[in-house]
């Protein structure tokens, strides 16, 4: 589905087991197909600390000329819940989350996606210090253009909420903007920008979903007011390119400048940046 979508889904498909992929003697996969869906049964187990890791995933994947959905549930026990599904909640020592539910719409120049997944937005679909699919999944809409040589992403989404020490709900989104340009067949170069803002049972911020206006515009324009202390917006900006070496190795550079400051806060900027190789080693 285009230059930059190509491997997205194929990424997800790999990212789901991560784990158990690394340790493949130890997966009993159970694989059933019919015209449309595929539904795919796995465990895995690994010991950590002398704590160990047992996990289960149930995953239900269709697809069609212009649409696939994938849904994926995951058991862990409690120990790791945190750290792998985001949930705190847990009965007799095992927790369980739909971690990725989604409905995707496309043809040649346009998709829709709608539900829970990872967001790959890096050039490392493992570490990228932009998006990296370590992170817990979260609910979102995003929105891709492809016209020509160039590829325009537009994402909402809401992270989950937190709670203060008052007990105040503290509501979090993230929106953003990416752009691409596939300049010839073994060069490729981006821009983006992300933002998360957060308040007390604040909601989603229209101003943060037109695809036009950066985002550090609604500061010079004075629309970011906030209500201090539970009030917040984080800007996120971010550059990368790829460089082709052969059709399947590569090197590419990621650059990040967190919490981007337009006005005199005093807060100072983090500065992130990247160089990687990458290539696929064909199995024994």
């Amino acid at each position: 589905n285009g230059f930059f979508e190509k491997n997205r889904f194929n990424t997800l498909s790999y990212l789901i087991d991560q784990d158990s992929l690394r340790n493949k003697k130890l997966i009993k996969p159970f694989y059933q197909k019919t015209n449309f869906s595929l539904i795919r049964i796995s465990s895995f187990a690994k010991i950590y600390k002398s704590i160990p890791d047992l996990r289960g995933n149930i995953i239900f994947y269709g697809k069609s000329n212009n649409f696939h959905y994938f849904i994926e549930s995951t058991i862990v026990n409690e120990f790791y819940d945190q750290f792998i599904l985001g949930s705190n909640y847990a009965r007799s020592n095992i927790s369980g989350r739909i971690n990725n539910a989604f409905l995707k719409l496309y043809n040649s120049q346009i998709s829709f996606q709608i539900g829970r997944a990872p967001i790959f937005w890096g050039l490392s679909s493992s570490s990228s210090i932009i998006t990296s699919s370590y992170s817990i999944t979260y609910d979102h809409i995003i929105l891709q253009i492809n016209l020509a040589n160039f590829s325009f992403e537009l994402l909402t989404g809401q992270l989950g909420s937190e709670k203060t020490v008052d007990g105040l709900h503290i509501n979090r989104y993230i929106a953003g903007h990416r752009l691409c340009w596939n300049v010839s067949n073994g060069l490729s170069i981006g821009i983006g920008e992300q933002i998360i803002y957060t308040g007390l049972n604040r909601g989603i911020d229209l101003t943060y979903i037109n695809p036009f206006v950066p985002y550090f515009f609604t500061a010079l324009e004075g629309d970011d007011d906030r209500y201090e202390p539970y009030d917040n917006d984080n800007s996120i900006l971010f550059a990368f390119s790829e460089y082709k070496l052969k059709s399947n190795t590569s090197i590419y550079t990621e650059m990040i400048i967190d919490d981007y400051q337009v006005d005199q806060t005093n807060i100072e900027n983090s500065l992130g940046y990247k160089i990687g190789f990458k290539t696929k080693i064909k199995k024994l």
